[in-house]
């Protein structure tokens, strides 16, 4: 029932207590984190439980901290704000990476077909068979540096992303 609600509500973070009726803390966080629609959701553990296993195994489990009953409220405000600032970092690195990675695959698609292009002009130049008039080579020549310095440009540009 309390995964439905987080599924519906989608928390920036959630606080949760190991003694819980039904399925035990423990088991709702390693669903949590089972769920890829809500794994990246910080836990915090709020518990009594002070055992140094039951810290480790909550941590095991994902949880982002640990924190035990009683519990200094101003700490737990200052751990919560920490962890919710940390949370939206890691979300405009996952956006910035993801940009990044379009744009690289767009620039690969592009030195794709400049070298391709290359590929051909060389191949002609290479080939005795068919080899073309001066004028048509010395053409194919300007294509294949004008080819080569787009790719360059390109290959450039990229170093800034």
């Amino acid at each position: 029932m309390a995964l439905e609600a987080i599924k519906k509500k989608r928390p920036d973070l959630i606080l949760l207590d190991i003694i819980m009726p039904g399925i035990d803390g423990f088991e709702t966080c390693r669903r949590l984190k089972q769920d890829a629609t809500l794994a990246n959701i910080p836990v915090i553990f709020l518990t009594a439980k002070t055992e140094k296993e039951e810290v480790i195994a909550g941590l095991e489990l994902g949880a982002v901290d640990y924190v035990t009953k009683p519990f200094n409220e101003k700490e737990l405000l200052t751990r919560v704000n920490t962890h919710l600032e940390l949370q939206m970092v890691k979300e405009k690195l996952r956006d910035s990476i993801a940009t990044r990675d379009k744009l690289f695959s767009i620039i690969s698609h592009d030195l794709n077909g400049i070298l391709g292009g290359m590929q051909s002009i060389a191949q002609l130049l290479t080939n005795k068979k068919t080899l073309p008039d001066v004028e048509t080579r010395e053409n194919w020549l300007q294509m294949l540096l004008q080819a080569a310095t787009q790719g360059y440009d390109l290959l450039k540009s990229s170093y800034n992303i």
